[in-house]
């Protein structure tokens, strides 16, 4: 078997950033862990690898500064994981938490939003069946959800203001 030859240059931010060549047409794969890998576009990854792919657990940061740590399968987060977005001060914020499946919220999950909180159940990136949503203005909606709105049974709680 013979393996691809690579070639490594130093980043100007202290990583590097590695390019494979075919050699007798096998390409290099990575599989295992991995301390840091610096995308060309920008962003980070680090955890383990599996064929070219993210693969059981790991912690991947865009260039757009969102932050996904949690579980992988082929490349697409599968399993419970948590994302964030990296404010100008460097804190992040959360912005879901609990589980994926195919890359998308499938699920058991709490997100976070601007005007509140909403912990319940997801399918394809929606809430979907049984959940509640905390508004900020201190409503509460308590029911079912079908693809991204309510729908079914459902309790709406007006904030009372008291005088």
């Amino acid at each position: 078997m013979v393996m691809a030859q690579c070639n490594t240059w130093d980043k100007p931010h202290g990583g590097c950033v590695q390019t494979c060549e075919r050699k007798n047409n096998i390409k290099a794969e990575s599989t295992g862990v991995r301390a840091a890998f610096f995308y060309p576009a920008g962003g980070i990854y680090k955890g383990y690898w599996l064929r070219n792919q993210h693969h059981r657990y790991g912690v991947k940061e865009s260039q757009k500064h969102f932050i996904y740590d949690g579980q992988w399968r082929n490349g697409k987060r599968h399993g419970y994981g948590t994302m964030r977005y990296r404010l100008p001060n460097g804190t992040a914020e959360r912005l879901y938490v609990g589980e994926w499946r195919d890359d998308m919220k499938w699920g058991e999950g709490k997100h976070f939003f601007r005007d509140g909180v909403y912990y319940g159940w997801w399918e394809r990136n929606r809430r979907h069946g049984p959940g509640v949503m905390w508004y900020k203005n201190g409503a509460i909606y308590m029911g079912e959800w079908e693809a991204g709105v309510k729908h079914g049974i459902g309790v709406y709680f007006y904030r009372q203001l008291c005088i």
